[in-house]
């Protein structure tokens, strides 16, 4: 990632995410200001303290998340016919994991893996909000991008011609949770990939 495309995405981060914040910190600044002469000197002194301390807090928050947005995962790919093991964390699922609360089903395979790796480009295609990064014969990695706050979440999709299964990966980048995310886009995936 280029400076250009890491100060572009600082700056929308910072416009998205802290703007409001500082926004409504700006508004209880003012009502703090507007106490009466009799409220004390150190009562309105605490109360701005209190306020500036959650503003760095908000833009500490905000700027630790942007990097972890931007960052490329090291464990993205596969070996051995394996995709990467699922995070502690509960943002991600996999067909090939025990988890049970971060498992999917793989997908079949259709006529040839040819016909699979076309059906399953075109179903991305037809999705939309993702950017094809790597097509291999076997391995497909794209990122989806989150129209509201811009997070990335990477998706990996790996053709097993053994036992004619189509393996997937999904997890979000930043933050924790993912809300159910990662597993409501594996539900559109197959919706539209088994049509």
């Amino acid at each position: 990632m280029t400076g250009d495309s890491i100060t572009k995405e600082l700056t929308y981060v910072f416009r998205k995410y802290i703007f409001r914040t500082i926004k409504l910190l700006t508004i209880i600044y003012l009502a703090i200001e507007k106490q009466p002469v009799a409220v004390a000197h150190s009562k309105r002194l605490i109360m701005k303290v209190i306020a500036l301390s959650l503003l760095i807090a908000v833009l500490l928050f905000a700027i630790v998340l942007a990097f972890q947005n931007l960052a490329v995962p090291k464990y993205l790919g596969h070996k051995n016919g394996s995709l990467a093991a699922m995070p502690d964390k509960p943002n991600a699922v996999s067909s090939q994991t025990d988890i049970i609360e971060k498992y999917v089903e793989p997908l079949p395979y259709k006529a040839s893996r040819e016909g699979t790796l076309a059906a399953l480009i075109s179903t991305l295609s037809s999705l939309g909000g993702n950017d094809l990064q790597i097509q291999e014969s076997h391995y497909i990695y794209t990122v989806f991008t989150t129209a509201l706050l811009h997070f990335r979440d990477d998706v990996e999709l790996l053709l097993d011609d053994k036992t004619q299964k189509v393996h997937f990966r999904s997890q979000s980048r930043a933050g924790h949770s993912d809300m159910g995310l990662n597993r409501k886009r594996y539900e559109q995936v197959k919706e539209l990939y088994l049509k």
